[in-house]
């Protein structure tokens, strides 16, 4: 079950999030072990686009992007999560033991006026 939402915030300003729940039962017909079945992921971006500067008495427009991803060592999603190459990219191994995974992203863009 996964749920999504944006909002915006203002002109230039957008928050996003979704939110997102797995249940895996490895033992489905036994009443044995069912605390480790729930699994929780989150996602939450803040993005402020093409806000006008001056930068050196010249007019530019600067974007920047943050997020913040959460996913629990026991959500199982239905389709993959990560890009293709991100194991390789961050030259982890490919088999990994379930764990809770915390990642924070930014980013800057500049750009200039040509006037």
């Amino acid at each position: 079950m996964s749920l999504g939402a944006a909002y915006q915030l203002s002109a230039h300003g957008k928050l996003s999030g979704e939110v997102a729940m797995s249940k895996y039962d490895v033992n489905l017909f036994s009443a044995d072990d069912k605390g480790n079945d729930n699994g929780f992921a989150a996602k939450v971006r803040y993005d402020q686009s093409n806000r006008t500067i001056k930068i050196l008495g010249k007019p530019s427009a600067i974007s920047f992007h943050t997020g913040y991803e959460y996913v629990s060592g026991k959500f199982k999603p239905l389709e993959r999560l990560r890009n293709v190459e991100f194991y390789r990219d961050w030259s982890l191994p490919l088999e990994q033991l379930p764990a809770d995974e915390h990642i924070a992203s930014a980013s800057v863009q500049f750009s200039r006026s040509l006037q």
